[in-house]
């Protein structure tokens, strides 16, 4: 009796990054990554060193490809990783352990396994924190090895035409080679929250990305068709011929609105009354500068400087990072570029500034952001040298991140102060006035903003890490995200507080957290008076074409509205109304 084929398997994740994508089901796994005592080396050691120096040659070509083809796509700085591992597969501590586990009798995968878990124990056991750190590469390192010998999948080799990758999770090298597929349509992945680092990049790349799915062979069936919508987080497995005639019109409608969005780029961004909104862009390295032009941004609301410092053993020195400032205040000029000092902990893991904070209970409560700065101003001034002499050459904004306290202002002023003069007295030539602002992502923060205010030039609110500290809710964890709710009303207050606190004084507010780019979100932040947004620039166009529906008298009766609303969610059904209502 034949089994009727499936149509319509409907699954539901958690929605990553918007957008439609339809494509056979590409299921990334890899051989288990442990000894499974199989032979060859005692009958033929020769033969085995000989597999095991191919496999490392294979694995230098795929890295110093991915090298390069990532500076290309996403700049140097993310490409640093690469650099590493090539090192890491030629350490002597690496190939001479497993050349003696085959001369032992093991075949070349077991005397890898072996020696990579023995060499990542033992930097696991280093008192150095940053040495610590470098276990994980090391088991990256090897892993790949592993795949090349064993001959499993890897995303290297994924087929050029429409594919969804399917994979349980990401190694951050994947996550960077995605920019480098062109063949990849969307993510479907088991773990990862809609404000991971993973879920910005697919954001950046305009990949619509879901997680949070059973990844079981019985649903994801390799070479089987799918369709995935970022957007709601749903899934469906072997569509009909119905199901999939109205998914392609949806794609088919998604393509003339990204059309049409591209031909008003130039529009003017502003509501149907006339109240103009900054839209502009988060990067991570000057690489990134065009993109934001080309998607009509008039600015860098977020210049993300840790990406400079990741994947490497020494922090950049100030030529280096004078060198990509200027880079990306030249490419902007004369829009705004807004740089963010060093954002390191927490989430944001640099090995050098981990090797000087040590371990900690709880880094996001740490030492992190600009206490490690200020804790180490040898390391702050560098930065700031860095962008005084780069500010002479476009529009510099500077901005301090998780600051919570008025000291903390007053002392980054002085350090910048000090620097500013100290430059100019050295002869390099500098921008008349420089202006500093503070991020505002936690509480106290927002709750103080009047006495901050009247200290700096802007704020500009990071609305994942003041969403996470509000309500007391990792944003990693995705069995937290029913939690995670920027639309809870202490958030809402905290949002409104900041604006308060910013007009009284005369300086300007925006936001930078993911929340900008959120266009149901955007009525409130228009009746707050928020003057610009800041977003991955692939949501520009979206976000401007909502605003161009709004007026401000509305948005601001929605506001009183929704202010006596008791939950996320009756705030959020109120708002989907009222898009629905603007023609959205």
């Amino acid at each position: 009796m034949n089994t009727p084929k499936r149509a319509d398997v409907i699954l539901k994740g958690i929605p990553l990054s918007p957008g439609l994508a339809e494509g056979r089901i590409c299921r990334v796994r890899s051989v288990p990554f442990q000894k499974t005592g199989g032979g060859g080396a005692a009958s033929d050691p020769a033969g085995e060193e000989e597999r095991f120096s191919r496999a490392r040659e294979r694995a230098l070509e795929e890295l110093k490809a991915l090298e390069e083809a990532t500076r290309q796509t996403l700049g140097s700085d993310k490409a640093a990783i690469f650099q590493a591992h090539q090192w890491m597969a030629q350490d002597p501590l690496l190939v001479d352990g497993v050349a003696s586990g085959i001369r032992e009798g093991q075949s070349a995968e077991d005397a890898l396994v072996e020696t990579t878990l023995a060499l990542k124990a033992q930097f696991e056991a280093l008192s150095d924190p940053y040495f610590r750190e470098r276990a994980a590469d090391i088991l990256d390192v090897g892993q790949r090895l592993h795949r090349i010998l064993t001959g499993s999948e890897d995303l290297s080799r994924l087929p050029e035409e429409d594919c969804l990758l399917a994979v349980e999770e990401l190694a951050p090298s994947d996550a960077a080679l995605l920019g480098t597929k062109k063949g990849v349509r969307g993510v479907l992945t088991a773990e990862g929250g809609p404000t991971s680092h993973f879920a910005i990049l697919l954001k950046s790349l305009e990949l619509p990305g879901i997680s949070g799915l059973p990844l079981r062979d019985d649903l994801f069936v390799p070479g089987e068709t799918a369709l995935c919508d970022g957007e709601t987080g749903e899934v469906v497995v072997s569509p009909s011929e119905e199901t999939r005639s109205r998914f392609r019109d949806r794609m088919e409608q998604q393509e003339r609105t990204r059309s049409r969005l591209k031909a008003g780029i130039d529009a003017p961004a502003r509501t149907r009354d006339g109240h103009s909104v900054g839209l502009w862009g988060n990067i991570a390295s000057p690489h990134d500068a065009s993109g934001v032009l080309d998607a009509g941004g008039t600015g860098v609301g977020l210049f993300r400087t840790e990406f400079l410092f990741m994947g490497r053993t020494t922090p950049p020195d100030e030529e280096e990072q004078f060198q990509a400032y200027r880079e990306a205040l030249t490419a902007l000029a004369p829009f705004p570029v807004t740089i963010r000092t060093l954002d390191a902990g927490g989430d944001k893991e640099v090995p050098y500034v981990k090797g000087l904070v040590g371990e900690e209970a709880n880094p996001f409560l740490g030492l992190r952001a600009l206490r490690v700065c200020l804790q180490h101003p040898d390391l702050f001034r560098t930065q700031l040298r860095a962008l005084v002499r780069a500010s002479a050459h476009g529009n510099l904004r500077v901005m301090l991140p998780l600051v919570s306290s008025l000291w903390e202002v007053r002392q980054a002023r002085t350090l910048l102060e000090e620097v500013r003069a100290e430059c100019r007295d050295q002869g390099h030539p500098t921008a008349e006035r420089i202006p500093l602002g503070i991020m505002v992502e936690v509480p106290s923060a927002a709750i103080l903003a009047d006495r901050l205010a009247r200290e700096v030039d802007f704020f500009s609110v990071g609305t994942n890490d003041l969403i996470q500290y509000t309500l007391a809710v990792d944003r990693q964890n995705p069995r937290l995200l029913s939690w995670y709710d920027p639309f809870h009303p202490a958030v809402l207050r905290l949002l409104a507080l900041t604006a308060q606190g910013a007009r009284a004084a005369g300086v300007e507010v925006g936001m930078c957290g993911e929340m900008a780019g959120d266009r149901l979100a955007l009525p409130l932040l228009v009746a707050l008076g928020y003057d610009d947004l800041s977003m991955s620039s692939a949501r520009i166009p979206w976000v401007k074409e909502t605003l161009l529906r709004l007026d401000r008298p509305s948005c601001q009766a929605l506001w009183e509205e929704v202010q006596g609303m008791e939950s996320g969610s009756a705030i959020r059904d109120r708002l989907a109304a009222f898009q629905e209502a603007t023609g959205e």
